[in-house]
């Protein structure tokens, strides 16, 4: 059964039960409709509405809004509710929205839980509420913030409720508090139905224009929704009502509505989805974004606001400030709460070590090497030092997991830049990379590695003056590796690499690099780094 009809001494407890979200089909507005008939055929003293689980009811069901009609029709079913001959009390376990606030308002009293929520959201899917919602409510809280609600869409929580007066009382069981409740004051309780009409408010109705036109532009309902609460000051409530039917009826066969539908759906399958992703093996507590521009700035303040303290790098001191800023205008325009704004404190725009190490090479060069340009034949080709920083962004297994660890690798390579036709060029390199010990591994894990030999070789497209797009290929060999006195064979790998650049000055270039993965015969294995590399050309 989709409506359940209990008896409790001489009070009559509804109980709408349709998991999970208790949605008004047309099953349970067929077995509302019959059970506010058996409850007074049965000589019920009163009538507690409530909802099974801990949702009361989260709205009509939407996938009804394709369809024509199906009776009985919300607004008939509570046009009846709010006319019975006995009192009625809405005990609101859980979520009242939409529809679910509706049945709220057609009552004469409304107790709620701590914890529940209620809103009329209906304008977020193109349509107006349609069951007398733009009617009831500004009899209970007035004109001015009954178009907040509406217009905007918002759901509040039960204390807000109580301080507008939308529910009258809170209690942790509302059942057990609708059983209890004084009959002389439920007896004296008005209905919004047996309310007077609220007052006139032009200036409301005019400012909710206003927003609505500038934040939801092009949008039908708003306005709609906005004339329609304005009129429930001036129109008897049988007209109100009837007007708000009719704007129902007409806005959910529009293309917009079903637009926005389909828009609201695909946006809830895919938090579904989202929610069956593995979680990461271990908790992320730190994360570097390269960049700090407004797409880098953004994943940043995300990241942050997930609890995980970021760094964002950039190449010079200029472009730290410059992310900085894009921060603090994130952090100013955003709504979040103050755990949140303590974890974006937390972020930092830095100067990356890679640069630093890059200019005390290329000094060396140039004061002390006293490197010069080599011609091949009117071919230019540079002779240049580039420095790679790598960072994992998996992790390490071994035959004991617990031995895994994060660590960095820098390699100073001496390389060559060969112009060999018109924007494309080949860089060849080799190198003795250095790797760096971390003691704060996974497990505390000490890693050392032997030296390694690299031979690099990049195909390098100009697409323009300052961008390139480079392919290549790696052979590595030697250097052993040792993970918590665990040792690993020597590393022999070949491995293609895909990169994007952007060269600095003609003859200084930054390159960041993905899918490096090295592999030592089943004994070590690296997923998946990124490798940002400085070169400077002489």
């Amino acid at each position: 059964m989709s409506v359940d009809l209990t008896f409790r001494g001489g009070a009559a407890v509804l109980t709408i039960d349709n998991a999970p979200l208790n949605l008004l089909s047309a099953e349970v507005r067929a077995g509302l409709r019959r059970s506010l008939d058996a409850a007074v055929a049965q000589g019920a003293t009163r009538l507690i509405v409530t909802g099974a689980g801990k949702t009361f009811v989260a709205g009509a069901d939407a996938r009804e809004f394709g369809l024509p009609p199906i009776p009985p029709h919300l607004n008939d079913v509570l046009l009846h509710l709010s006319q019975l001959a006995i009192p009625t009390i809405a005990a609101i376990n859980g979520a009242a929205l939409g529809g679910g606030l509706e049945i709220a308002l057609a009552c004469r009293y409304r107790i709620a839980a701590p914890g529940a929520q209620l809103g009329l959201p209906e304008v977020v899917l193109g349509i107006v509420p349609g069951a007398g919602g733009t009617q009831r409510l500004p009899r209970l809280i007035g004109v001015r913030t009954a178009l907040d609600l509406i217009v905007n869409g918002k759901a509040i929580a039960a204390d807000k409720a109580l301080s507008l007066e939308l529910v009258d009382q809170l209690a942790g069981d509302p059942v057990a508090a609708a059983l209890a409740l004084d009959a002389a004051v439920l007896s004296a309780a008005q209905g919004p139905d047996e309310r007077p009409a609220p007052q006139v408010d032009d200036d409301a109705v005019a400012a909710m224009l206003t927003h609505a036109k500038r934040r939801l532009p092009g949008q039908i309902a708003p306005p709609i929704a906005v004339g329609l609460v304005a009129a429930s000051a001036t129109l008897p409530l049988a007209e109100g009502l009837a007007r708000e039917r009719a704007a129902f009826v007409d806005l959910r066969a529009s293309a917009q509505a079903r637009a926005l539908r389909h828009v609201f759906f695909a946006e809830r399958a895919a938090g579904n989805r989202g929610r069956g992703y593995p979680r990461p093996a271990r908790d992320i507590a730190t994360a570097i974004v390269v960049g700090g521009g407004n797409m880098g700035a953004s994943i940043a303040y995300a990241l942050a606001t997930a609890g995980i303290a970021v760094t964002i790098v950039e190449r010079d001191a200029a472009a730290a400030d410059r992310a900085t800023g894009n921060l603090h205008r994130l952090v100013d325009q955003g709504v979040i709460p103050p755990s949140a704004c303590r974890r974006i404190a937390r972020i930092r725009a830095s100067v990356y070590l890679l640069v630093f190490i890059q200019n005390l090479l290329v000094h060396l060069a140039e004061k002390i090497l006293l490197m010069q340009p080599l011609t091949f034949g009117g071919d230019y080709r540079y002779f240049g030092i580039a420095t790679y920083l790598t960072l994992p962004t998996g992790d390490y297994s071994s035959t004991e997991p617990s031995l895994g660890t994060n660590r960095w690798s820098m390699a100073i390579q001496p390389a060559f830049l060969f112009n060999v036709a018109p924007n494309w060029s080949v860089d060849l390199v080799g190198d003795v990379t250095i790797y760096g010990d971390n003691d704060d591994g996974l497990g505390g894990a000490t890693v050392e590695k032997d030296p390694s030999f690299t031979a690099l070789g990049w195909v390098n497209y100009h697409a323009s003056e300052k961008t390139t797009v480079s392919i290549g290929a790696t052979t590595s060999w030697g250097g052993a590796e040792t993970v918590g006195g665990i040792q690993g064979v020597d590393v022999k790998s070949t491995t293609v690499r895909a990169a994007w650049s952007q060269l600095l000055t003609p003859t200084s270039q930054f390159m960041m690099e993905v899918g490096h993965d090295v592999e030592a015969e089943n004994t070590f294995e690296r997923d998946t780094t990124v490798t940002l590399r400085l070169a400077k050309f002489f």
